[in-house]
């Protein structure tokens, strides 16, 4: 069909790198450093990420009938024009427009009975960020300067309140479709009043000296924000945690030297246990932490899990960006410190709540207290009892069971390194130096949900299907590795502690 030709030309839809496009307009709208650096680091490459393709091909089934572009640039720029010179309706994906330098992909193009013009901007959102409309802006503007005048422009995006169908998905309920063209005229003035000047900052060969300030993250964060902003030294306020909104009652000495604090100051208990530790160079070793690591029960359990939350439904009667458990991990240790490991991952494309529920009842029937580091395995079995009443009393046994790490260590712990932060990512390599995600394919959890659809949307046992699986294993298996490690980690701190 027409999304498999889709896939196979949508690596040869790279910007020509002559001209700036819309993302290098609105970019030198809010800075023009950051379009200098985005000129500079950009690639001829127009890449997407997989939920991003996902959500642009549900879009695309709003037009059946729509044709799919071939073609680099130029030669699907000469095909828009054609188009633009047929009578409607009809749809392109993948059209191409220039205008004074200024090139533009609009994600469909289309033309309507009526031979009214139109374009629609798709986005994975639920709400439309400011961006939008300058992405929009530009699209209308280069359109214009084509004798081109679209009388709509419209975005597309998610509708978190859908939900799919047992017969498929409905791509006219999975979008809102929001008319943005009265909104776009102050827009449109903008970027023609200052498309001259923006074409200096891609001349350069030095990137022009811009402080930071309240530009940096209007409309939209700055991608470069951390390059232009000097580097934080080691008793910078960032390194306390809640760091940033301590700084704002702060003079500008005591954000770049924590030790210069004016006291009194408010701050929290916490922010000052993190003070005195970098002060004193030590970690904190509270006095309830040992007696806390101990009240557990035996075989003890230390339990992960992985969720995806895709913008378009994968599955029936699921609605964008519900939360789906997906694989767990649970490493088993003895009283004698014995470990053993178990691990489940749904890699198959239906809905992975029964089978992911199932088996985790089975592996810890026999298993005492349940080590997890997060409120969220929590919120997954209260989710998973509602979904299956049959389950109800059982998984909310094993939600009685849970044991927070993490909560344990915010009351009880703190070292110099955790720099404000208590994931798991530093809190580990702050306690063992001999465990690390480095070796892995897939390493941290944002990761894993993207690709996960990978998984169960490819050929099952194919080589591409099982080095995937086995990535995603491994990642969860490391997770609850951690918790084993660091648990041990803080039981040794505690032999050494005067508590």
């Amino acid at each position: 069909d027409w999304r498999k030709q889709r896939r196979r030309t949508e690596a040869l839809w790279p910007m020509t790198p002559e001209g700036l496009t819309r993302e290098d307009v609105v970019a030198g709208l809010q800075c023009e450093r950051r379009l200098h650096l985005q000129w500079q680091t950009r690639t001829t490459a127009n890449p997407k990420t997989s939920s991003q393709s996902r959500v642009r091909e549900a879009a695309f089934l709003r037009f059946p009938n729509g044709q799919a572009l071939e073609g680099d640039f130029n030669q699907r720029q000469l095909a828009t024009e054609a188009a633009l010179e047929t009578p409607g309706p009809w749809a392109l994906f993948g059209a191409c427009a220039q205008h004074a330098g200024v090139q533009i992909q609009p994600d469909i193009l289309y033309k309507t009975s009526a031979n009214e013009l139109g374009v629609f901007t798709i986005r994975k959102s639920a709400s439309i960020k400011r961006t939008t409309y300058y992405d929009l802006a530009v699209e209308v503007w280069v359109l214009r300067g084509c004798g081109q005048a679209p009388s709509s422009a419209r975005v597309l995006h998610i509708n978190s309140e859908y939900c799919r169908e047992d017969h498929g998905l409905d791509p006219n309920q999975l979008f809102h479709s929001v008319e943005a063209l009265p909104f776009l005229e102050g827009r449109v003035s903008e970027v023609d009043s200052q498309i001259g000047p923006l074409k200096e900052p891609t001349l350069r060969s030095v990137a022009p000296e811009v402080s930071v300030g309240p530009h940096c993250k209007s409309p939209s964060r700055c991608p470069f924000l951390n390059d232009c902003s000097p580097n934080a030294g080691a008793f910078h306020v960032s390194r306390l945690p809640h760091g940033n909104r301590l700084a704002q009652r702060l003079p500008d000495s005591a954000i770049e030297d924590i030790r210069a604090i004016p006291m009194p100051t408010r701050m929290s208990p916490l922010q000052k246990r993190a003070l005195s530790c970098i002060q004193k160079g030590e970690d904190w070793v509270g006095p309830g932490l040992e007696s806390t690591l101990q009240n557990v029960q035996f075989p003890l359990g230390y339990l992960d899990f992985e969720s995806v939350a895709p913008a378009v439904p994968l599955h029936a009667q699921t609605h964008p960006y519900q939360s789906l458990p997906t694989q767990w991990s649970l490493h088993i240790q003895r009283q004698d410190g014995q470990l053993t490991h178990q691990e489940f991952i749904h890699d198959h494309n239906s809905d992975p709540r029964k089978a992911f529920a199932d088996s985790l009842l089975e592996a810890v029937s026999e298993v005492g207290s349940l080590v997890v580091y997060s409120p969220a395995e929590s919120r997954v079995l209260k989710a998973l009892a509602e979904q299956f009443p049959e389950h109800t009393e059982a998984l909310e046994a094993v939600r009685a069971r849970l044991y927070d790490l993490l909560a344990v260590i915010q009351r009880h712990y703190y070292h110099p390194d955790f720099n404000g932060t208590f994931t798991l990512k530093r809190v580990l390599p702050s306690l063992v130096d001999d465990l690390s995600y480095d070796d892995l394919e897939i390493r941290n959890g944002a990761m894993a949900a993207q690709r996960y659809p990978e998984l169960i949307l490819s050929k099952p046992q194919t080589d591409f299907h099982r080095s995937l699986r086995h990535s995603l294993l491994r990642y969860c298996e490391r997770d609850t590795l951690a918790l084993v490690r660091i648990r041990q980690a803080l039981l040794e701190r505690c032999k050494h502690s005067p508590h």
